[in-house]
């Protein structure tokens, strides 16, 4: 099982397994669906309307034996979802199953989708946890945590997970630079001159200069208004005339990002395991008292920034 706590477990974008369920009452006998008809209906956690909301298949009425064949388009968005049947007999009444709670259903994400990414593995995370590959039993946690420590170790260094920018800058001046570094590539940057849209061409030096050209500097986000000879000239003046669409992120993460995240994981993590046996970490348990400070719902303890420290993100410009 490879999400324990998920009652049903499907990749994003496939349509097998099907979803094979038995119906029952509050009493737990099951329902009769002879001559009923049933839908499946399911729902992200924060949707107010369903995704999905489309005829099951009753394969045995007597027995309460029902399931769902997903199509691609049904799950080709990743994510969480809570999900039941609603049985129509055929006298109109309405019977919805469970009869408690809600079947939960997870869409992992593919390997083929953009996003999904995470800053640590789960695999370099079990190992750091010192918990056995073979146990699943805290998975679906694990990896929940290190989503949410990602936007908490970016808050310290910069972009980790490369993602797509679009920003717009003012002109007036040679140079523009870029909010969220470190930059990884530059796709495109458009200098607009009232209405009129002009691509610059991204040059990688001086001597390569036309009329509409640009140099970049990723290192340090610049972007630089190249003219003819190689010569610098100012963006078209005016509130937000340069658009700049770019890669923020590391092509490699550095080994202090990954050490610091699997530190701040382990420190979080412990706090679950407090009340029960430990989990690979005998014995390990956050001294109250520990300095450090919360950042964005996590504790982090200066140990993690200081291991953070050497890739501090620059400070930003706007």
């Amino acid at each position: 099982m490879p999400n324990p706590g998920y009652d049903f477990v499907i990749r994003q974008g496939d349509t097998k397994p099907a979803l094979t369920y038995t119906l029952t009452d509050a009493t737990g006998a099951a329902l009769n669906l002879t001559g009923a008809t049933v839908n499946f209906v399911m729902r992200t956690l924060t949707s107010s309307t369903p995704a999905i909301n489309a005829s099951a298949t009753v394969t045995n009425a007597s027995a309460g034996t029902v399931s769902f064949l997903f199509s691609g388009t049904q799950t080709a968005t990743a994510g969480q979802f809570m999900a039941n049947f609603v049985v129509t007999y055929g006298d109109g009444s309405i019977q919805t199953a469970p009869a408690d709670g809600y079947i939960d259903v997870l869409v992992e994400e593919n390997l083929t989708t953009a996003g999904g990414n995470l800053i640590i593995s789960l695999a370099e995370a079990k190992d750091y946890l010192n918990i056995p590959a073979t146990m699943k039993t805290d998975d679906a946690k694990i990896v929940r945590m290190i989503k949410g420590l990602g936007p908490v170790v970016e808050f310290i260094v910069g972009p980790v997970i490369q993602k797509v920018v679009e920003e717009w800058h003012d002109g007036g001046t040679d140079t523009v630079i870029l909010r969220q570094r470190p930059v990884s590539a530059v796709i495109a940057v458009t200098e607009y001159v009232g209405p009129i849209a002009w691509p610059l061409a991204i040059i990688q030096d001086p001597s390569h200069g036309q009329i509409y050209s640009c140099e970049v500097e990723l290192a340090t986000g610049r972007i630089v208004r190249r003219t003819v000879g190689g010569g610098t000239t100012a963006f078209t003046p005016g509130r937000q005339t340069v658009q700049v669409s770019y890669y923020a992120g590391r092509a490699t993460i550095e080994p202090n990002i990954t050490l610091g995240a699997l530190e701040l994981l382990r420190v979080n993590y412990s706090q679950t395991q407090r009340r029960r046996p430990q989990i690979g970490i005998p014995g390990y348990e956050v001294d109250d008292q520990e300095p450090g400070r919360e950042i964005m719902g996590f504790f982090v303890p200066n140990r993690v920034r200081e291991l953070l420290l050497p890739s501090k993100k620059p400070p930003a410009v706007f």
